[in-house]
């Protein structure tokens, strides 16, 4: 991505224009920023493709949750603030706050305030006792925490899932010293990420036998189409997952069948049969390389659980 991650929810059509062009034109290997994905019918796409079998990443964590509440409980410590970056998959919410004392409080942090809202009501009925709360922010900006909140002594971050991975290791080197400094010292962050294992498990997971990737990648040129008024013929075009190992990331790319023209607002872009726009990178980490990354951004990990194969790390730092 060139543009900083606190651009990554921008998303009109006149922004969508500009980085198309920019990628398409102007780019030796063609890509379009991954942050256009997520139209409403690409939040569902997705939804279909993290819930496929091969994609392993949600069931994972959901196995670290349950198996090691206790162990997390005890490292968390007590009067805990739980920060949580993202709200899509509540179920791992859920999971974490069980294992909780009732005096937690919980503070979810999301930029979709429809989907923030519900997520809340469902907490606030689940969960009587706790202190349940949300702040309408995009998590990739400045977080403005109210001065009540940022004066609580237990704060703990809970960022999970593969957002991490979306990011490249500078954009995520970036995040995670912005954390640092928005949170202060004394803070915790419990947060999730993808090990390095078998290209065909990591392949299969962003291209499953039921196609759900491919539509979630494909949904993207439908999207241009409507919005930029261009002709994408989806028939031509394939979806393709490949493990880029100098990298240590899976490739989502849309491949040309054909040498064919497209047309964006007059603008023609030509594609030679076999060449690819690249549309998503998922980065992949050891557990030495991600500690790594957390220690060069300010975090000291301090503890760390897998799942039975050693396919997904959960790590606990502090600052």
């Amino acid at each position: 991505m060139s543009q900083a991650f606190a651009d990554l929810f921008i998303q009109t059509s006149e922004h969508l224009y500009e980085d198309v062009l920019r990628g398409l034109l102007y780019s030796k290997q063609k890509f379009i920023p991954n942050y256009y994905f997520f139209d409403s019918q690409g939040t569902t796409y997705y939804n279909e493709m993290i819930d496929s079998a091969e994609y392993y990443v949600t069931p994972c964590e959901i196995s670290i949750l349950h198996k090691q509440s206790e162990e997390i409980k005890q490292a968390l410590g007590k009067n805990v603030t739980l920060f949580e970056l993202g709200c899509s998959e509540s179920i791992k919410t859920r999971i974490l706050l069980d294992g909780l004392d009732e005096d937690t409080n919980y503070i979810a942090i999301d930029n979709d305030k429809e989907s923030l809202d519900n997520h809340v009501e469902q907490l606030n009925f689940i969960y009587e006792q706790m202190n349940i709360g949300s702040l309408h922010q995009n998590i990739y900006e400045q977080i403005n925490l109210p001065n009540f909140l940022e004066k609580k002594e237990n704060k703990v971050i809970f960022f999970t899932g593969s957002h991490i991975g979306s990011l490249s290791p500078e954009e995520a080197l970036k995040f995670l010293k912005s954390l640092r400094k928005q949170f202060k010292s004394g803070s915790q962050l419990l947060i999730g990420h993808d090990l390095l294992k078998s290209s065909n498990i990591l392949e299969a997971a962003y291209d499953d036998k039921k196609n759900c990737a491919a539509r979630f990648n494909t949904n993207l040129l439908r999207r241009i189409n409507r919005e930029l008024d261009s002709n994408f013929d989806l028939a031509k075009f394939k979806h393709r997952a490949i493990f880029n190992r100098q990298q240590n990331r899976v490739e989502m790319h849309l491949v040309s069948l054909a040498h064919q023209s497209v047309n964006i607002r007059g603008h023609e872009v030509y594609f030679t049969k076999g060449e690819s726009i690249h549309t998503k990178s998922a980065y992949k980490y050891t557990h030495l390389q991600f500690t790594q990354l957390l220690a060069e951004a300010g975090w000291k990990s301090n503890q760390h659980w897998v799942d039975s194969k050693n396919w997904y790390n959960l790590q606990l730092a502090s600052c």
